[in-house]
């Protein structure tokens, strides 16, 4: 399942916390990420555009990774750029807010990645920074069906804002005005590729940018579950993929079921059909008509352990 990136939203402000209704839909494996630029005139107050706390729903998220830069020296205007995360956000709509040390001119772009890896979502975080040039280009290491995205801080105002260089896409661009401006640029590019987040713009100033890469959820059934079968049903029946029911009589054999109701819920996926309690293979079936009972012999080892059990009379069910 490859990482896709949706439902893209921006907000801004020239100074205090920011905040802002989201809409969550219902896709799976999804996590919503908050790409944040901010920038500081307040002389003295280290980290002063730096967030603090981020919610959505009531809900904090997650600091993935930042990066800071100080044009003149330690004390002097703050350039901020941050990635958050929130994983398995609530549906439906929510606030964000977005709190920072002091006050700031900031922006944010809101999107929600689907079909991301539950439990290790992200890869290394690299960063970049300086000032006087009108380009900015990071590379996060990356594998197929991943995809980078990065948070590009970038003074204004510009002749030319920010612009992704492609295969680089913008997932949203904005200016958050003020007397001390700053503009977001969150970007994002397919992975797999050694092609870089590169952004341009003019004229020639101070930056800070900071990149990762998001990883997909690995899909390990290797066959089709052709049929389940819930034991918790007041009229437990089998059922096909579709979760229609299947008549006794057209239930076949060499096909496989999925038992519902004999484990408990947990996080973990199996690495194959022989790890998977609920999952076993249908050797034979057996209905008679008289009676209405179905009879089902089944064989919860591998495939090829399912051939060479059968070829030899016997099972292993």
């Amino acid at each position: 399942m490859p990482v896709s990136l949706v439902g893209p939203a921006t907000l801004a402000n020239s100074g205090g916390a920011l905040s802002g209704a989201y809409v969550i839909n219902p896709y799976s494996r999804r996590s919503l990420l908050a790409f944040y630029a901010g920038g500081s005139g307040a002389i003295g107050a280290p980290w002063d555009s730096r967030g603090t706390v981020v919610t959505y729903a009531g809900l904090p998220l997650v600091l993935v990774g930042q990066i800071r830069y100080q044009p003149g020296g330690p004390g002097t205007i703050d350039h901020v750029a941050e990635i958050w995360s929130l994983a398995d956000p609530p549906l439906g709509s929510g606030t964000f807010s977005f709190a920072t040390v002091g006050n700031a001119n900031h922006a944010i772009a809101l999107c929600l990645a689907s079909g991301i890896n539950s439990v290790t979502p992200f890869g290394a975080v690299i960063t970049a920074s300086g000032g006087g040039v009108t380009t900015s280009s990071l590379t996060p290491a990356s594998s197929e069906g991943e995809v980078a995205v990065s948070a590009l801080n970038v003074s204004n105002p510009f002749t030319t804002p920010p612009t992704p260089t492609a295969p680089t896409t913008a997932i949203g661009v904005i200016s958050s005005g003020g007397g001390v401006p700053t503009s977001l640029g969150a970007g994002q590019r397919a992975g797999g590729a050694l092609s870089s987040l590169t952004w341009t713009w003019a004229p020639a100033d101070s930056f800070a940018h900071v990149a990762v890469a998001l990883k997909p959820q690995i899909e390990t059934i290797r066959r089709p579950v052709e049929y389940t079968y819930d034991i918790w049903e007041a009229n437990p029946q089998v059922r096909d993929a579709a979760g229609r029911v299947v008549p006794p009589w057209q239930v076949r054999a060499n096909r496989w079921l999925r038992i519902l109701g004999t484990s408990q819920p947990t996080s973990e996926r199996p690495l194959s059909f022989v790890d998977d309690s609920e999952i076993a293979y249908i050797e034979s079936v057996r209905y008679d008509g008289e009676s209405g009972n179905l009879s089902i012999a089944t064989n919860r080892s591998e495939l090829g352990e399912v051939i060479v059990a059968r070829a030899a009379g016997k099972s292993t069910s």
